[in-house]
């Protein structure tokens, strides 16, 4: 019969080792989530700039219209000209609001370039829908207005752009760290269930020998045939089972 105190050892080792792996292992994916989201935010940010850079360049097509019509442009060609610039305006302000901003100033550039926009899309129409504008002093006065709208518009990408970049700065720094970290923690992870996993085995080959040891015992010769009386024997047989156990 194999001890008490060993059985435990045999008992207690393994689950210690699993434990401390399955500690491992959410360590592991947690690093990993981490890391995951910083690339996520990296991602959105990107198409944040990318939204913002094409809606300067469409605000500054967007006052194109106004200004043809009122030279020589012709008023059916040019409204539908406008139509489709304010088309893509409003898509790119739409995907710009899906993204969400991080913090309450880009989101206030974000609120004023909307009503800067529907300022210039009022303006607009209101030029491309008056002939008589064409070489009057207020259709001048109002093309001075739709210019001075959309550079507005174009300053305030500007400053969002501007502290997206101060964004993306502090997350690349914070992508970097999450990226080292994931590799030290996967290594060291790594090495210490092989460690474990070793030690179980160990223990198991030890427990194994025992047990093959007590059977050689138990199925030897007769114990009186080797001179020996019982109580003896199993005396002998005990004490050699401890001496084994406190070696382990």
């Amino acid at each position: 019969m194999i001890p008490l105190k060993a059985t435990l050892k045999y008992i207690v080792v393994p689950t210690c080792a699993l434990i401390t792996t399955v500690f491992l292992v959410a360590s592991m994916v947690s690093a990993f989530d981490s890391h995951e989201h910083f690339i996520e935010e990296l991602k959105e940010e990107t198409a944040e700039i990318i939204a913002l850079k094409d809606l300067q360049i469409v605000v500054v097509q967007l006052t194109m219209p106004a200004n043809d019509f009122l030279i020589v442009g012709n008023q059916e060609d040019e409204m539908k000209n406008f139509e489709e610039l304010s088309g893509k305006v409003e898509l790119l302000l739409a995907k710009l609001k899906s993204l969400k901003f991080d913090y309450a100033e880009e989101e206030k550039y974000y609120i004023v370039i909307k009503k800067n926009y529907q300022i210039l899309h009022d303006i607009s129409m209101e030029i491309l829908s008056s002939p008589e504008l064409r070489g009057h002093p207020d259709g001048g006065a109002l093309m001075e207005e739709l210019d001075h709208i959309a550079n507005e518009m174009i300053f305030n990408c500007s400053k969002i752009l501007l502290a997206i970049e101060k964004e993306i700065a502090w997350i690349n720094k914070s992508a970097l760290k999450s990226q080292k970290d994931l590799l030290r923690t996967g290594i060291s992870s790594g090495l210490i269930i092989i460690t474990l996993l070793f030690v179980v085995l160990i223990q198991h080959v030890k427990m194994s020998l025992r047990l093959s040891f007590n059977k050689v015992i138990r199925v030897g010769p007769d114990k009186k045939e080797a001179g020996m009386d019982l109580p003896i024997a199993e005396a002998k047989i005990q004490s050699e089972n401890r001496e084994l156990a406190e070696s382990v």
